[in-house]
C-alpha cells in the first residue's frame, strides 16, 4: 500500500503546484521501488507509471514535454490491462492512464 499513499500525496502536490514537495516524493517512490519492485513482476503496470512519474522532475514538469517524453510508456501501459490482476485487492480504482491525463492537466 505504500506506492499508492506516495502517488496519492505526488497529486495533491501537483494539484498545489508545490514542485519541491513532488521532487521528494519522487526521490522516495525512486528509492522505494529500487529496492522492492522487480522489472519483471506483476507491477508492470505500476512501474510503467512510475517511470513516467520520474521523467516530470527532468522535463521541469512541462506538460507538453513530459507528454512527448512518455509517449511509448504510455503505449506499453495501455497494452496490458488492469483487469489481468490475480488479486481484486491490486486493481486500480483509477486506470493509470486516465490518472496521467489528469496529472498533465494540472502540470
Amino acid at each position: 500500500m505504500r506506492i499508492p499513499l506516495i502517488i496519492v500525496q505526488l497529486l495533491y502536490n501537483i494539484y498545489d503546484k508545490n514542485y519541491y514537495a513532488i521532487e521528494n516524493r519522487i526521490f522516495v517512490l525512486k528509492d522505494y521501488c529500487s529496492r522492492n519492485l522487480m522489472r519483471k513482476s506483476e507491477n508492470f503496470r505500476s512501474n510503467c507509471f512510475i517511470k513516467m512519474l520520474l521523467l516530470m522532475p527532468t522535463n521541469s514538469f512541462n506538460p507538453i514535454a513530459a507528454k512527448r517524453k512518455t509517449n511509448n510508456l504510455l503505449r506499453r501501459l495501455s497494452e496490458v490491462p488492469c483487469e489481468l490482476s490475480n488479486q481484486p485487492s491490486k486493481v486500480g480504482v483509477i486506470p493509470y492512464e486516465d490518472l496521467w491525463a489528469i496529472i498533465l492537466k494540472y502540470l
